[in-house]
């Protein structure tokens, strides 16, 4: 099976839950699955809530806003976060004569 008929799988998936009206309840799913412990793999979150790997991929990343960073998906908010809390620390380095 190539990556090609997944995507397009998953694209059609989609659309027929949406058409179903069901596209919102799904994405509640997969947001209170995700929220529960946010370690969880795509794998473990598409199982608990009953849709395929990539469908739930997708909603992490295209409706929820997630990104994969190092094993985890995190929120645009949370790399921001990261980053000033890691130029802060550069920043007092730096400033530090002792170090």
């Amino acid at each position: 099976m190539n990556s090609t008929n997944g995507i397009e799988r998953a694209e059609l998936q989609l659309r027929a839950v949406d058409v179903q009206g069901g596209l919102q309840k799904m994405k509640e799913t997969v947001r209170k699955v995700f929220r529960s412990n946010h370690r969880l793999t795509v794998h473990v979150v598409a199982e608990e809530a009953g849709i395929s790997k990539s469908t739930c991929h997708e909603i992490l990343t295209e409706n929820l806003g997630m990104h994969r960073v190092a094993a985890e998906f995190v929120s645009e908010d949370q790399i921001q976060n990261r980053v000033d809390v890691s130029r802060e620390l550069v920043d007092r380095a730096n400033a530090d004569d002792n170090l």
